[in-house]
């Protein structure tokens, strides 16, 4: 009865500090799989509360030393293209640098403000499949755009997954 009585307490202290796993709910959080700020993305902040103004969707391959940002205007035959160079400190500031594009064709109440040759300093986190950016002088931590994978933007139904990719 005793060894019974020993068994039992074992089990039950074992069971009791998660030792043995349980079936059930996966977490709701789960971490994420990369930190990489590099790849395809897709705008899902207001676009309106952007540098965007007016645009209908806004995509961004962003690589290390180079980025491509495809803008889609309603009004618009095809997409403004801004591409440029890009550097990044260990601090997390990114910056863009835009060399090419039809930023000068947009006009209107638009509020691009990529002009070639004018370096953009922002600050860049990501996590999974977000992305978010902030000024560099701002000390909240509220982002001024926020980006999703594109992966998952087409799953979301965000962007069409036969959509030339930018």
């Amino acid at each position: 009865m005793r060894i019974f009585t020993l068994a039992l307490a074992v089990v039950a202290a074992t069971s009791a500090c998660g030792v043995f796993k349980r079936g059930g709910q996966p977490p709701a959080h789960r971490e994420p799989t990369t930190t990489s700020i590099y790849g395809e993305w897709v705008l899902v902040s207001p676009i309106d509360s952007t540098a965007f103004v007016g645009a209908s969707k806004v995509e961004m391959s962003l690589e290390p030393v180079s980025f491509r940002i495809h803008a889609y205007y309603p009004d618009r035959a095809a997409p403004v293209v801004i591409t440029g160079s890009v550097t990044r400190t260990e601090q997390g500031l990114l910056t863009l640098t835009p060399t090419s594009g039809d930023v000068g064709q947009v006009t209107g109440t638009r509020a691009l403000m990529f002009a070639p040759g004018s370096p953009i300093n922002m600050v860049a986190s990501a996590a999974g499949g977000s992305l978010v950016f902030n000024s560099p002088e701002d000390d909240t931590p509220t982002p001024t755009s926020i980006w999703n994978r594109r992966a998952q933007a087409e799953a979301a139904g965000l962007t069409p997954k036969d959509s030339t990719k930018p």
